[in-house]
């Protein structure tokens, strides 16, 4: 019999002085080596059956970490492009604030003389010259030997006489039948017409006043009557009133 055993199973362990005994020292001594030992074999089967299980899913996990990795550093290069867009995008609205000071001093010094304004001021200043001509015309009753109608200073009840006043060159074979010298507004009444013809004839020229003007749907024409003959051309001065 042996009286101390070993720390962790009691395995026996005998002084000098004992003696072994096989059948209660040594059987369970070996019971219990035989049972720890298949505990740690099954163990060990179970423990590699494990890590035969988790070797893949470690694996997995470590493509999981690169892909990971990879997305860390996919985010890290869009921040910085980021932060490079952002810095670009502010140095832009610095040169648009700089480009819209500039217009702002254009704007404030620009020459008038060099612009479309003053084009659009000079073209303005005109139109009203030329209505302060016509006025002017209206005014002073002046005659324009132009064709076109004008307004005078006379008056019949509450209409105004317009008038009409035009120079024609006539020569010889246009001078049979009537000669058209107007056109008259249709719905008028004639207030006046008039006219002169100034006859050339070889070395000699003669002036004499129309005959023969009317107006024929709305129409003023005259038919030409020649004093002292033939004649090499004609200026016809004519005018027409109506209102």
């Amino acid at each position: 019999m042996y009286k101390k055993g070993t720390a962790n199973y009691n395995l026996p362990q005998w002084d000098a002085l004992e003696h072994p005994d096989f059948l209660d020292d040594m059987n369970p001594a070996y019971s219990v080596i035989d049972e720890k030992l298949h505990k740690a074999e099954t163990g060990s089967d179970d423990a590699l059956k494990q890590l035969t299980t988790l070797t893949p899913i470690v694996e997995g996990l470590n493509v999981d970490m690169d892909d990971v990795q990879h997305d860390v550093t996919d985010l890290q290069t869009r921040c910085t492009n980021l932060e490079h867009t952002q810095l670009d995008h502010e140095n832009r609205i610095k040169s648009l604030e700089q480009h819209d000071t500039d217009i702002d001093k254009t704007l404030v010094g620009f020459d008038e003389t060099n612009t479309v304004l003053a084009e659009f001021n000079k073209t303005n200043a005109s139109i009203n010259d030329v209505k302060q001509s016509l006025s002017d015309i209206k005014a002073k009753d002046t005659y324009l030997f132009d064709g076109m109608e004008y307004a005078t200073n006379k008056y019949v009840g509450e209409k105004n006489v317009k008038r009409k006043s035009g120079t024609l060159t006539v020569l010889p074979n246009t001078s049979e039948g009537a000669i058209e010298l107007a056109t008259i507004p249709a719905g008028v009444t004639i207030f006046s017409m008039c006219g002169t013809g100034i006859f050339v004839a070889n070395t000699a020229t003669l002036t004499a006043p129309l005959t023969g003007m009317e107006v024929i749907e709305n129409k003023l024409s005259v038919n030409l009557t020649t004093p002292g003959g033939d004649f090499n051309s004609a200026t016809i001065n004519f005018t027409v009133e109506y209102y």
